[in-house]
């Protein structure tokens, strides 16, 4: 995020600490021959949300995407400095990450699988109660087989997780039926 993510606040068990401490995420070896740490301000996650639900209309969801392990800063404290800073939702790339959350307390807030999954991930992704997004038909129709009929699904073509875009517009029609 634009403000100051790059600082890590922690209490030692997934959580933000009460006062904004500093702790390196990550260190590698810098073009100085110095180590480069990369750090994580959860206070600062916390305001540019606050700062982009003021520019949002009360009625419109904020997701915030914390895969990857929060971008290396960890998912958790990510997602819990996010919501506090008014996210509605939140993002991850795969099954295990959307446990991890459930795991870790954060049962009651919406989270949706980004990636595509294999049979055995979707369920594993159903079973931690998060949405998922459909690639194609045939995932579409493996969807169906194994959710009831309220479970949220997507339709995509994630650019940014390096999927193709599929021709949606000539099966728009087609989706309802399978749903």
């Amino acid at each position: 995020m634009a403000d100051g993510a790059g600082e890590v606040a922690q209490d030692g068990q997934g959580g933000a600490a009460a006062a904004p401490t500093r702790a390196p995420a990550a260190a590698s070896a810098g073009a100085s021959g110095g180590r480069a740490q990369a750090r994580v301000n959860l206070a600062a996650i916390q305001r540019n949300c606050e700062r982009l639900r003021t520019q949002l209309r009360r009625e419109t969801a904020l997701c915030a995407v914390v895969k990857a392990n929060g971008y290396g800063h960890g998912a958790v404290p990510s997602a819990r400095a996010a919501l506090a800073g008014g996210a509605t939702w939140l993002a991850v790339a795969d099954a295990r990450e959307a446990h991890e959350l459930r795991e870790a307390g954060l049962r009651e807030v919406r989270v949706l699988v980004m990636g595509a999954l294999t049979t055995s991930e979707l369920e594993q992704a159903l079973d931690a109660d998060a949405d998922v997004v459909v690639w194609n038909e045939d995932y579409l129709q493996a969807v169906v087989a194994c959710t009831s009929s309220s479970t949220p699904a997507w339709v995509g073509s994630a650019r940014a997780m390096r999927r193709r875009p599929r021709a949606w517009r000539s099966r728009r029609e087609r989706l309802p039926a399978c749903c």
